[in-house]
């Protein structure tokens, strides 16, 4: 860990050698992360069938984070984002999101918009997003979850 508190993590493409901790993968404590972390545990059987895609964030050979996602010219979703919870607060998701974000940006080369569903009480990833000057609305089919998307043009950093 730096200075700051930020775990240095190796972020890669998700191989069946991490089924078993992917399915295994604990990043909830309260209801609005226990979906969260159903998405990630069920996203390899949907890989092939669903064309999800997986990124997973790795520090001394652990599997401590992982996104799952699905990029198509021009969108990216996000579906979910999931950090251990002994890794909190400690730079793994900020580090998954923008991942996705270089990632589905080289697939686009006109642009990409990037779109998820956060809940409202997630303070964690609504702070991430925030810090990516994220739009965020409230979610018009349930008040509790937010609707956020980030536009990014080629020549934008991520």
């Amino acid at each position: 860990m730096d200075a700051r508190g930020i775990l240095p993590v190796e972020v890669r493409f998700y191989s069946d050698g991490d089924r078993q901790e992917v399915e295994n993968f604990h990043c909830a404590q309260r209801r609005w992360e226990k979906e969260a972390q159903g998405v990630i545990r069920r996203a390899p059987s949907l890989l092939v069938e669903e064309g999800v895609e997986l990124l997973v964030a790795t520090a001394d050979g652990e599997v401590v984070g992982v996104t799952v996602f699905l990029a198509i010219p021009g969108l990216c979703f996000i579906y979910s984002i999931g950090v251990l919870t002994s890794q909190w607060n400690r730079g793994v998701g900020t580090r998954l999101k923008k991942a996705v974000m270089v990632e589905a940006k080289e697939r686009s080369p006109q642009g990409c918009m990037f779109l998820s569903f956060v809940h409202k009480m997630n303070g964690r990833m609504n702070s991430i997003n925030r810090n990516l000057n994220a739009e965020t609305r409230i979610s018009p089919d349930d008040g509790n979850y937010f609707f956020t998307y980030i536009s990014v043009k080629l020549e934008d950093e991520v």
